[in-house]
C-alpha cells in the first residue's frame, strides 16, 4: 500500500510539474504575442509621429493602465523630455523635464536599471521630487524601464496607476522590459529617419537656392558670347566663331544640368504639381522630333517616329511629359553609333499608352540597367573627362512617370541597343 500511494504522489507530482511548465510557457506564449504586436504596429508608423502615440496607447492597453509615457533623452540639455504619453494633460506632457538622476525616471535613465515600484511610500527618495500629487492616482504603483541600444540610453517607458486598482508586477516587469528592448531600435529607427528628413530638406532647399544663383550669371556670359560671336561687339573670324560656338553649347549643357537639378530639389520638396489636361500626344511627339532633328544629324543618326494617323488623346501633363521625351531621345541620339538609328513608336493598349524609344545603341549588361534610374547611377563623362551628364535625367523621368501612375521599363542587350517602354494611363484623372 505504501508503494501504491508513493506512485500516487509522483504522478500527482508529475501532473502538478506539467501544468506548471504549460503554465509558464503559455505566459512566454502570451508575452512574446504582445511584443510581436507592439513591435508590429510600432515599426508600420516608423516614419511618422504616430508611432510613439501608438507605442503609449497600446502599452495602456497592454497594462490596463490610465496612463504611459515615452521620455526621450536631450543630449545636449542632458534631461529626458516626454516625446508622446497616453493619460497625462497637454500641458504636463510640454512643460516636464527630468534631469538624468533626478526622480523615477531620472533614476532609471542614469543607472540603465529598470524599476519596479510597488508602492511609491516605499521609495521616500522618489515620493517628493515626482510623486508630488500621489492622491490623484488610483494606486501608488508604477513601472519604468530605460531604452538602450549597445548601452546608450534612448529614453524611458513609464507606465503608471493601474485601472482594476492592482499592483503591477514582477511579470509585468519582465514583460516591459521585452517590449522596450525592441521599441529602443523602433524609436531610434525613427529619430534617425526625422533627422535623414530633415538633412535632406537642407540638401534640397541648398541645391535650389544654388541653381538659382548660377542660372543668372550663366545666361548674362552666354549672351555676351552671342554677341561676340555674331560679330555685333566687332569682326569676328570662322576659327573664333566655332569656339565661341563651343563655349555656348558648354553654358547650355550646364544649364540642362541646373534644371535636372532643380526638378530632383523639387520632387523632393514634394512640391511638383501636376497639370491634367487633355493633350494629342502626337503633336507632343511630333514637337520633339522637331526638337532633336539637329542633335541627330549632328550625330549621324537616323531619327524616325511611328506614329498613329488617328489623335492620341491623354489626360496628362503637357510640359512635364515633354521633359521625359527629351531625356530618353538626348540619351538615345547622345550615346548611339554612328549611322545608327532611334525609332519611336506610340500605340493604345488596353486603356494605356505605350510610348516606345528604341536605339541602336552599345546596349547595356543586366547589371547596369537597375543602376541607370538611380540619381546620379547614371553619371556620365566626356572623352576630355569632364562630366558630360548629371546621371539624373532617367531618373527625373522614372519620378515623373510615375507621378503620373504610369511606369517606365527597359530593355537592352550589348551591342544591341536598348528599348524604353512609358505606360501612361489614358486617364490621370482616375488615378489620384
Amino acid at each position: 500500500m505504501v508503494k501504491v500511494k508513493t506512485r500516487k504522489r509522483r504522478v500527482n507530482a508529475g501532473k502538478k510539474s506539467f501544468k506548471a511548465d504549460s503554465a509558464s510557457l503559455q505566459k512566454k506564449l502570451k508575452h512574446l504575442n504582445i511584443v510581436y504586436d507592439i513591435s508590429r504596429d510600432v515599426n508600420v508608423l516608423i516614419e511618422m509621429d504616430e508611432c510613439y502615440e501608438a507605442l503609449v496607447k497600446k502599452l495602456c492597453s497592454v497594462f490596463n493602465a490610465n496612463i504611459a509615457s515615452l521620455m526621450l533623452i536631450d543630449k545636449k540639455k542632458n534631461e529626458l523630455v516626454i516625446e508622446a504619453a497616453s493619460g497625462l494633460k497637454a500641458e504636463i506632457i510640454k512643460q516636464a523635464r527630468t534631469k538624468l538622476g533626478q526622480g523615477i525616471a531620472g533614476w532609471v535613465a542614469k543607472e540603465l536599471k529598470p524599476l519596479l515600484v510597488k508602492n511609491i511610500n516605499d521609495f521616500p527618495q522618489f515620493r517628493n521630487k515626482s510623486y508630488k500629487s500621489v492622491t490623484k492616482y488610483t494606486t501608488n504603483s508604477l513601472l519604468s524601464v530605460p531604452l538602450v541600444i549597445k548601452n546608450e540610453l534612448v529614453g524611458v517607458l513609464n507606465i503608471t496607476d493601474k485601472r482594476d486598482k492592482q499592483r503591477f508586477s514582477k511579470d509585468d516587469l519582465k514583460l516591459l522590459v521585452s517590449i522596450a528592448d525592441h521599441a529602443a531600435v523602433s524609436v531610434r529607427n525613427s529619430k534617425q529617419y526625422k533627422e535623414l528628413i530633415r538633412l535632406n530638406e537642407i540638401k534640397s532647399k541648398f541645391i535650389s537656392n544654388l541653381a538659382h544663383e548660377l542660372k543668372s550669371p550663366l545666361a548674362t556670359i552666354k549672351e555676351g558670347i552671342n554677341l561676340v560671336r555674331d560679330g555685333i561687339l566687332g569682326e569676328v573670324n570662322d576659327r573664333q566663331k566655332q569656339s565661341l560656338s563651343v563655349s555656348i553649347e558648354n553654358i547650355g549643357r550646364l544649364v540642362r544640368m541646373i534644371d535636372n537639378l532643380l526638378d530632383i530639389s523639387k520632387i523632393e520638396s514634394g512640391n511638383v504639381r501636376m497639370k491634367r489636361e487633355l493633350m494629342d500626344l502626337n503633336l507632343l511627339l511630333k514637337r520633339a522630333e522637331e526638337s532633336f532633328v539637329p542633335l541627330a544629324n549632328k550625330n549621324s543618326v537616323n531619327l524616325k517616329f511611328v506614329l498613329p494617323k488617328a489623335p492620341m488623346n491623354i489626360w496628362a501633363d503637357h510640359d512635364k511629359i515633354f521633359e521625359v521625351m527629351s531625356n530618353l531621345l538626348s540619351n538615345a541620339i547622345k550615346y548611339n553609333i554612328s549611322g545608327g538609328s532611334v525609332m519611336v513608336s506610340v500605340r493604345d493598349e488596353d486603356g494605356e499608352i505605350l510610348i516606345s524609344v528604341k536605339d541602336t545603341g552599345r546596349g547595356m549588361v543586366s547589371e547596369e540597367i537597375p543602376k541607370i534610374f538611380e540619381r546620379y547611377g547614371g553619371l556620365a563623362f566626356s572623352k576630355d573627362g569632364d562630366i558630360d551628364s548629371t546621371g539624373l535625367g532617367l531618373s527625373i523621368s522614372k519620378e515623373i512617370v510615375e507621378l503620373h501612375r504610369g511606369r517606365i521599363e527597359v530593355e537592352s542587350e550589348p551591342g544591341k541597343g536598348s528599348k524604353f517602354s512609358v505606360f501612361l494611363p489614358k486617364d490621370l484623372r482616375s488615378r489620384r
